[in-house]
């Protein structure tokens, strides 16, 4: 037996007490430190997160101990976990701290020794354990971790904004009240902003990569689409000859291809996104999603559900969406969406787990296949219930197994089972957390369940990390688990500096009601949106902030917007056809189909710098269609027109028309890339010799072409006066043949040519491709 009154060596007390003394003399002067800042460097670096955590969770070994804290895989992990900490610390005996007696082995403890006593970590824990009953006067020094970082002024910000949530570039009112009123102005246009239609389409595309319920838009469902899916249900109250559920499920079948099925499929399938949409719309509060006691409809889907509490002003508006209710549904947003319960079904086996792991991923921020990152030894896995029983596995199923419960009504497919079904008794009972549904909410037990996520301090933290990641390309950075491993002091900073950025954003979003648009604006205002240069980083700091900023390759839909915004047109293969980043090129580009492939590629390959080659030269072909409109109407050549030439045939400058060529250069700088350039810029004067070489070597081979003889060999290379075929104009934007003189065929000036050039160049800029 070990004697509790028992005391450290003279040596090692007095050591405690000279370092304390010290702080407190000190005051806090020279190494001023929060207990938040100390607790996070000191104790939870290199105690908790090597010892205690491996035990003493609530579903851990010392899960019936007093001393319960969250993995790191948990938002807000180290505010709960420092305040569980500070609940311990008053625990002794015999005038000792628990906290300094278990790690050491002083006395009983079944985790076994943690360090020795006088150990760097054992003081530490007294100092946390003194910092807990007399807490420092000071804070920390202000945060300076953004100070070496350039981030782009409002008027660039607000530019980024627009192609990235609407698709378009900024009007020069815009720009200019922005550049004017600074950070007030730029909320008031963000404000504005988000009320335009193609925000709502923006959003959509970003929850998607989350929920990847768009495997039944379009057919990507492979023969699976959400029509047949909704068709396919039948009633399983019924146990023989069980009526469709949605007789009218399918009912465009034999139309596929015509405008109306695709309307039809897509407004089923889309379903859980025009709820993200329309709760955005109306400016409620975000909660809804998983609360909604409806669904969206429009007419086609409303005749697929046989849906007959709502009407439409025109039932063949696809875009006219209502809220409606299914009969004896109990709607609950996303989480009872047949699209969401179809796109992550579950087994006889599986019962509702995998519904479960996503709902908590994506709505709770919480992956728990992280929840128990140790090896599992199987030969210790003898429990005739080991995911109820066996430590090893109820880390996990602790946490899974009350959430899927909660689903036990819903079937393989999606459909709803009416009736109240027995809990499966070889389970935790259904629940969240350390609460079980009550039995009078058994038959609401999953909008029971949307409610308690809705409450949840982790659901604002995951919805801020989905517009978080659609904005900038980052994921939510993970905190490091080993402690040994290269740069971990300095990946936990980046991770803590992420988090706090997040943490505030999320507190406003609360504040706000839960206004989705307050996370938009508040990920728009941060350093990882609007960071631009770092000149001054060093080796550490470089690990620290290397991923802050939002220059991220694009995805093609990102791409395409980018493309029509600028030039005023999409990079098709002809008129009226899907672009080539929709199409041909989507999945090639990095792009998800939500279905087989369901993660973005965030770095190019040699075939996606070989697709942004081919974007450039073609967009840049298709660009001198621009020349058609007068100049006040044009997106790209404003200043110029297509016979000004830089130098006169004895190869002076034509000041007028080279001093055109320049400024319409430094347009294009700005429109293109966002760059501010004055004339004189050395960028600016690259670009204009680019122009001037090429508009030079292209006129001297017309010359010289026109004057071979007509029996000079084939071999030779000849300049040809007239465009390529696929860059002349012959057709209006409606597709209409052009009459003769409106064409731009020929191009013996070659300016157009030197023009396409400068486009190419500028459209394969790193400035370009990334945002």
């Amino acid at each position: 037996m070990v004697d509790h009154r028992t005391k450290f060596p003279a040596a090692a007390s007095w050591m405690v007490m000279a370092a304390l003394a010290s702080t407190l003399a000190s005051g806090c002067k020279q190494q001023c430190q929060s207990n938040e800042k100390f607790f996070e460097e000191k104790i939870w670096a290199p105690i908790i997160s090597k010892n205690c955590i491996l035990c003493h969770t609530a579903q851990g070994d010392a899960r019936i101990s007093k001393f319960i804290m969250k993995p790191a895989t948990e938002p807000g992990y180290l505010e709960f976990n420092m305040e569980a900490l500070r609940d311990v610390s008053t625990y002794e005996i015999s005038g000792t701290p628990e906290l300094r007696l278990k790690p050491t082995l002083k006395v009983d403890h079944k985790g076994g020794q943690r360090y020795p006593a006088g150990s760097a970590n054992d003081l530490a824990m007294q100092e946390m354990i003194d910092r807990f009953k007399h807490p420092p006067t000071c804070v920390d020094e202000q945060d300076n971790s953004f100070a070496n970082i350039q981030q782009m002024d409002f008027a660039q910000t607000y530019r980024k904004a627009t192609l990235n949530l609407v698709g378009r570039l900024p009007t020069d009112e815009e720009t200019t009240a922005i550049a004017q009123g600074g950070k007030p102005a730029l909320d008031a246009a963000l404000d504005s902003l988000m009320t335009e239609d193609p925000f709502f389409d923006r959003l959509k595309e970003m929850f998607n990569d989350f929920l990847l319920t768009d495997r039944y838009a379009d057919g990507a469902g492979r023969n699976n689409d959400a029509g047949e899916l909704l068709a396919s249900y039948r009633d399983p109250n019924v146990r023989n000859n069980a009526p469709k559920l949605y007789p009218n499920g399918y009912f465009w079948q034999g139309q596929n291809g015509t405008p109306a099925a695709k309307y039809a499929n897509n407004s089923i399938a889309r379903e859980p996104l025009e709820l993200v949409a329309h709760v955005a719309r109306e400016n409620r509060p975000f909660t809804e999603i998983v609360t909604a006691n409806y669904i969206m409809v429009n007419g086609f889907s409303a005749q697929s559900y046989g849906i007959t509490d709502v009407s439409f002003a025109d039932p063949n508006d696809p875009k006219e969406f209502k809220e409606g209710h299914v009969a004896g549904y109990p709607h609950s947003g996303v989480l009872t969406s047949h699209m969401f319960l179809a796109r992550y079904p579950t087994t006889a086996t599986n019962r509702n787990r995998k519904r479960s792991r996503i709902v908590q991923k994506t709505f709770l921020a919480t992956d728990v296949l992280k929840l128990a990152e140790r090896p599992i030894d199987v030969t210790k896995v003898q429990d005739t219930n080991p995911t109820m029983f066996n430590p090893n596995c109820a880390v996990c199923h602790a946490v899974v197994d009350p959430v899927a419960g909660a689903f036990q009504d819903f079937f393989d497919d999606g459909s709803h089972y009416n009736a109240d079904r027995k809990i499966f008794d070889d389970m935790r009972p259904p629940g969240f957390k350390d609460e079980d549904i009550p039995t009078e909410e058994r038959v609401h037990a999953v909008q029971w369940l949307g409610q308690k996520i809705a409450s949840d301090a982790r659901f604002p933290i995951a919805i801020t990390g989905m517009v978080f990641t659609g904005l900038t390309g980052q994921a939510l950075l993970d905190p490091p688990t080993d402690t040994t491993g290269a740069n971990y002091a300095e990946k936990l900073k980046a991770q803590s500096i992420q988090y706090t950025v997040i943490k505030e954003i999320a507190r406003q979003f609360v504040k706000d009601n839960y206004n989705v648009k307050t996370v938009f604006k508040g990920v728009v205002n941060s350093p990882y949106f609007r960071a631009v240069n770092a000149p001054k980083l060093g080796s550490k700091d470089a690990v620290i902030l290397g991923d802050v900023g939002a220059a991220h390759l694009l995805t093609p839909e990102g791409m395409n917007r980018k493309i029509k915004a600028i030039t005023g047109h999409e990079w098709t293969p002809d008129y009226n056809q899907t672009p080539y980043l929709l199409s041909d090129f989507h999945l090639l580009y990095g792009g998800i189909d939500s279905f087989d492939v369901t993660e973005r590629l965030h770095d190019p390959n040699g075939v996606m710098a070989n697709i942004q080659t081919r974007m450039a030269n073609e967009v840049a072909c298709a660009a001198v269609a621009d020349f058609r409109a007068a100049p006040a109407g044009r997106k790209l050549f404003p200043f110029v027109e297509r016979t000004f030439e830089p130098e006169d045939d004895n190869g002076f400058a034509i000041s007028g028309s080279a001093q055109k060529i320049r400024e319409n250069i430094q347009f294009l700088h700005w429109r293109v890339l966002g760059e501010r350039l004055s004339l004189n810029d050395p960028e600016i004067d690259r670009t204009f010799q680019l122009f001037t070489d090429t508009w030079k070597e292209g006129k001297k081979g017309i010359a010289a072409t026109n004057a071979l003889p007509q029996n000079a060999p084939a071999s030779i290379y000849r300049y040809d006066e007239y465009l390529p075929y696929a860059c002349q104009v012959t057709q209006d934007d409606a597709g209409k043949d052009l009459p003769d003189d409106e064409r731009i065929q020929r191009d013996e000036r070659y300016t157009a040519r030197a023009w396409m050039a400068v486009l190419s160049y500028l459209m394969s800029d790193f400035n370009f491709v990334y945002e």
